[in-house]
């Protein structure tokens, strides 16, 4: 079995082709040229779904050649040979060893729990609040060279990398972690909520650099 053998040299023509697409996805991001950020997300996935089919055949080649090179057993038995009930392997029962692979598929590069405590660390160390796209640039800025393929596909209105950390926030807020939104300019941040911030600074040492938003009423 050469899957083990295999995995690491598929897994890094896998990180070249996402860390390079990367690079290139960065400076379209920053001129806001999302047509072709999705022609990048596309080669991405193609890249990546040929490589692993590659993988995959390449892998169940290696397999059969070994197969093919067992000798079958004969019927002589010489003095030092093991009787033939322990010599003789079922071939056909034998259970491949799982692989891990990383899913490139409708997956993002960064993990949900990951997303949540970066967002709740990066609003704590500004005292609370920042601005949504403020906090969306330093997201893309730490962890972009993580993002795959899907990271970059355009969803219906923003980057999937994007939608990511929205999803994350709203779960917070069911968490009661993060404020929910409000009308008018607060719209336009991410506040921690007030309650969940007062019980924290109670159980840590919280040296905000920012004075925490006055008001205190928060609607849907």
């Amino acid at each position: 079995m050469k899957n083990e053998i295999l995995q690491p040299v598929i897994e890094t023509l896998q990180y070249k082709v996402n860390s390079t697409l990367g690079e290139f996805a960065k400076a379209f991001i920053e001129r806001s040229d999302f047509e072709t950020l999705g022609f990048i997300a596309s080669i991405g996935f193609n890249l990546n779904t040929y490589i692993d089919g590659v993988f995959r055949t390449y892998s169940s080649n290696v397999d059969v050649i070994e197969a093919q090179l067992i000798e079958e057993p004969t019927n002589t038995i010489e003095v030092h040979e093991v009787p033939q009930e322990i010599k003789t392997e079922d071939i056909s029962t034998e259970t491949p060893k799982s692989t891990k692979r990383t899913c490139v598929r409708g997956a993002y590069g960064v993990e949900a729990n990951v997303v949540e405590k970066w967002v709740e660390e990066y609003l704590l160390k500004r005292g609370g609040r920042a601005l949504k796209n403020d906090l969306y640039e330093m997201f893309y800025k730490t962890f972009s060279k993580q993002f795959n393929a899907y990271d970059l596909s355009n969803g219906r209105d923003k980057p999937k990398w994007k939608q990511n950390v929205c999803d994350r926030i709203q779960t917070m807020r069911k968490k009661g972690i993060v404020a929910k939104s409000e009308n008018g300019t607060e719209y336009n941040y991410y506040t921690i909520d007030p309650e969940y911030y007062a019980n924290l600074k109670k159980s840590i040492q919280v040296q905000p650099t920012l004075p925490f938003p006055a008001n205190k009423e928060m609607t849907a």
